[in-house]
């Protein structure tokens, strides 16, 4: 019976019958979402300890302007320009909550992008503006925020005006937003088969393809000007490559569930993991340079590029698929079908279990604000929480990449 309903009826957000349903599933996630926020605000992990708190604490010693002067940490300046800003708060908050409080503004940034996105694919204000409002409770923006501290709203929500300008065919500003998404983040490279396809498709003048350049010098200026040296802001991205050599670090891809039962070897599997994603970017080029696009089959494709390239690659997080988080809540949004609704909650199981199941054992201690460390209890269920992310995602990259290839192709000139 399920398979006979209407969802395009079903979901419809400006039925006076239905709004009621709305308002309480609304409250519900708002309620969700603000629990969530208070279990997460007091602690912090390890990792927000060894790194983020210490680049902090050098900012306030050497000063927010003198600190950009050398190197101090191996993210790029964009997100250190913001903490050094926060660091006027220091005397009044800890170092903790301003970091917390840091990621959660920036998640409100990534809400304003979304409801660009929204918008540019011809939806009313007021559904663009609810389902901003509710991205912020959505479970991996508050546990990227509250819990782990992070800033990967930073470059998700450039890589979401990436995706809106090029729904509005604006290519300038889509290579812009290009330039200031990579010079945030090294992930913002998931949306790159996209943009490459789109360009091909709007047929640009070659000079353009410098803008990204330019944007991305443009970012990292204040830091040149004040002497960081730019040998290391080029390399930046390559140092950080470096760090780990294995092929999952617990995102939900099939490289996790290899390594689970110990059947990857990083010497072996780095080419093949590349060659496998460079495959991937090639078709997600291709069918978006080809395809017949209206405004909810780009999402469908930008979607793909989000999925693709993290499900294949090596060294993946389980923070690294939240542009395909967002990306596929935007896609139901727009389109408000059964296959949209079901690839939303499987990426989003996804990317819930994953990190979740990253929270488990021992190695995640909850650190106080005292300087005690409290070890994080294995959860139930850790191993079943991991293998169930890896299938629901796996079932999301199917699904996806089956709403692509059933895109028509434009006509041949």
């Amino acid at each position: 019976m399920f398979g006979y309903i209407n969802f395009k009826s079903f979901l419809n957000y400006e039925s006076a019958g239905l709004a009621w349903c709305y308002g309480v599933g609304l409250a519900a996630l708002t309620i969700v979402g603000i629990a969530l926020y208070w279990w997460c605000w007091p602690i912090y992990l390890v990792d927000m300890g060894l790194y983020l708190v210490p680049w902090f604490e050098h900012i306030v010693q050497t000063g927010p302007i003198k600190v950009f002067g050398a190197p101090f940490s191996n993210y790029t300046p964009p997100y250190l320009y913001l903490m050094a800003m926060s660091t006027l708060l220091s005397k009044h908050f800890s170092a903790v909550y301003i970091i917390k409080a840091l990621s959660v503004l920036i998640s409100a940034g990534m809400a304003s992008a979304f409801y660009a996105l929204v918008r540019s694919a011809n939806q009313p204000r007021g559904v663009a503006f609810v389902a901003a409002l509710a991205l912020l409770v959505v479970p991996s923006v508050i546990f990227n925020a509250a819990l782990f501290g992070q800033c990967d709203a930073f470059w998700v929500a450039a890589c979401l005006m990436v995706v809106a300008t090029a729904i509005r065919n604006k290519p300038v500003q889509m290579l812009i937003w290009c330039g200031v998404a990579f010079a945030i983040k090294a992930q913002a490279v998931f949306i790159a088969p996209f943009a490459i396809g789109m360009l091909l498709r709007m047929r640009v003048k070659w000079w353009l393809c410098f803008v990204p350049a330019i944007s991305f010098t443009a970012c990292m200026a204040p830091a040149l000007i004040m002497g960081w040296p730019a040998r290391e802001l080029v390399l930046v991205y390559f140092h950080q490559a470096q760090f780990f050599k294995v092929m999952s670090l617990n995102a939900p891809n099939f490289w996790f569930l290899l390594q689970e039962f110990s059947l990857t070897n990083y010497a072996r599997d780095v080419p093949i993991a590349l060659g496998l994603a460079t495959l991937g970017a090639l078709a997600v080029i291709w069918k978006t340079w080809r395809a017949q696009l209206c405004a909810d089959d780009t999402i469908v494709l930008a979607l793909l590029s989000a999925l693709v390239l993290p499900y294949l690659l090596p060294m993946m997080h389980e923070r690294y698929f939240m542009l395909a988080d967002i990306l596929a809540i935007g896609l139901f949004v727009v389109r408000r079908d059964r296959e949209s609704l079901i690839v939303a909650i499987m990426v989003q199981l996804g990317s819930a279990a994953e990190l979740l199941g990253s929270l488990s054992g021992l190695s995640c201690n909850i650190i106080q604000e005292s300087g005690s460390m409290i070890p994080m209890k294995n959860l139930p269920g850790d191993t079943a929480m991991h293998l169930g992310g890896v299938l629901a995602m796996t079932f999301a990259v199917f699904m996806i990449a089956s709403l692509a290839w059933n895109i028509p192709n434009r006509q041949r000139a």
